[in-house]
């Protein structure tokens, strides 16, 4: 039993602490730069911005500002995962081959080649 309350205690206190850290300061600034909204961040869905302000919570597209502050999410694009193509190794690597020949007969390839060769070390 005394472990149960510990453990509820714990969740309490760290669902408490995430909510904290989620409420970071920004500034939503509108694109011509004439409107500046600041509050606490609460939420990014990666399509609108929910600010805490003095009036309430404001919902805001993030196409239609810009966010200055410390609590402003990373809107740097993520890499993406390999695509899956369906096609065994095998045929990759027949597909990386045709490309290869593809690229042996263009003339830049050539050209890359030739400066390759004249710059080995």
């Amino acid at each position: 039993m005394r472990h149960a309350s510990i453990f509820a205690l714990g969740a309490l206190v760290m669902t408490a602490l995430g909510s904290v850290a989620m409420a970071e300061p920004v500034v939503l600034v509108s694109k011509d730069g004439y409107t500046r909204l600041s509050g606490d961040l609460i939420k990014f869905d990666k399509k609108f911005y929910v600010v805490k302000t003095s009036v309430g919570q404001v919902r805001i597209p993030i196409a239609d500002v810009s966010c200055e502050g410390t609590g402003c999410p990373d809107l740097a694009p993520q890499p993406v995962e390999q695509a899956q193509t369906g096609l065994t190794q095998d045929q990759q690597l027949e597909l990386f081959r045709a490309f290869l020949e593809w690229r042996k007969n263009s003339e830049d390839f050539r050209a890359f080649l030739e400066w390759r060769k004249n710059n080995a070390n």
